[in-house]
């Protein structure tokens, strides 16, 4: 499948780039703190600090809110993978965020 953001293959091990991980933690960090305002207020903002802080998807374009999600939605950060016809299972790569801290995200869009 995909290589998730933040991550490159090295062999046949995902390896997490130091790099983005500041850039995912942030994302995770950011939709939390807002939590007071609507999803569509904390999308600007956090797209809009994204901006700022010079922060982009791997292949050197912005983000979008389509990228955020994506990531905001992506289990693979917290050690669990999306497997086509064998559900979710846990992974043996490196993580960015504890399981608690991405269950606390997902009820965010509930």
């Amino acid at each position: 499948g995909n290589i998730p953001f933040g991550y490159e293959y090295d062999g046949d091990q995902l390896v997490l780039m130091d790099v983005h991980k500041r850039t995912i933690r942030f994302i995770f960090r950011r939709w939390l703190q807002l939590a007071h305002v609507t999803k569509t207020m904390r999308m600007l903002t956090v797209l809009d600090e994204l901006g700022r802080r010079k922060y982009l998807w791997k292949d050197g374009s912005p983000f979008n809110k389509h990228r955020v999600k994506y990531l905001l939605k992506n289990a693979i950060y917290c050690g669990k993978m999306k497997v086509k016809g064998f559900g979710v299972s846990e992974h043996q790569y490196d993580t960015v965020i504890s399981k608690k801290y991405f269950t606390r995200v997902q009820a965010t869009f509930a």
